[in-house]
């Protein structure tokens, strides 16, 4: 008896040895999901991950994620470098609305034979948090501050005193006289006499 069960268990050690090892046709994989992703409200984010190819041949992928049913985001025909890791970014400047998310990613190979394996679906941890920027009543806000600074500025200088003349009345009266005067006394002067005037001609003569 012990014989005919010790003649069994080499049997099916026999057998399983025979069945060729199971190898999984995937050649590619995601190493990194990107966990540090950063997203706010007004510039949105961008989801990073790695992709590693064990193939020799190079290959393009298309990337989907999706919130809930909701695709989000999504980027096509990213190329994946033979027997090496690719960064895949994947850009999401419209994933704008404030709150915590869990993304669903799927990445799907394309037609050349290089395939995923249970990494090509993966969830990432997503935070947008909120920007003031991305607030309209934060524009508003501003705009009031500007005008309201302008019309301080504007009464400031309207209230201001204008520089008043140094002079009195009573020295700009004795100025005007004065100015007065030395024209009076300009076309009050004498004009040259004949005899002058015939001396003056006589003398340019002989010089």
């Amino acid at each position: 008896m012990r014989f005919a069960k010790t003649i069994m268990a080499l049997a099916v050690l026999l057998a399983v040895l025979a069945v060729p090892a199971f190898e999984s046709d995937a050649e590619l994989s995601v190493t990194d999901t990107g966990s540090d992703a950063k997203f706010d409200t007004f510039n949105g984010g961008s989801l990073h991950f790695k992709v590693k190819n064990t193939s020799e041949e190079g290959c393009t992928i298309d990337v989907t994620v999706k919130n809930g049913d909701k695709t989000v985001g999504s980027a096509a025909d990213y190329k994946i470098a033979a027997s090496g890791t690719t960064e895949v970014v994947v850009n999401m400047k419209d994933f704008t609305t404030a709150g915590t998310y869990n993304l669903d990613v799927y990445c799907v190979s394309d037609d050349s034979g290089n395939k995923f394996d249970e990494t090509g679906h993966f969830t990432v941890h997503v935070v947008v948090e909120k920007n003031v920027l991305s607030n309209w009543t934060t524009y508003v806000v501003i705009i009031v501050a500007i005008i309201a600074v302008a019309i301080v500025v504007f009464i400031k200088i309207r209230e201001t005193p204008k520089k008043k003349n140094a002079m009195t009345f009573e020295q700009l009266e004795e100025e005007r006289k004065a100015k007065s005067a030395r024209k009076a006394a300009k076309s009050n002067a004498p004009a040259p006499s004949t005899e002058r005037k015939r001396y003056l001609s006589e003398k340019n003569k002989k010089e």
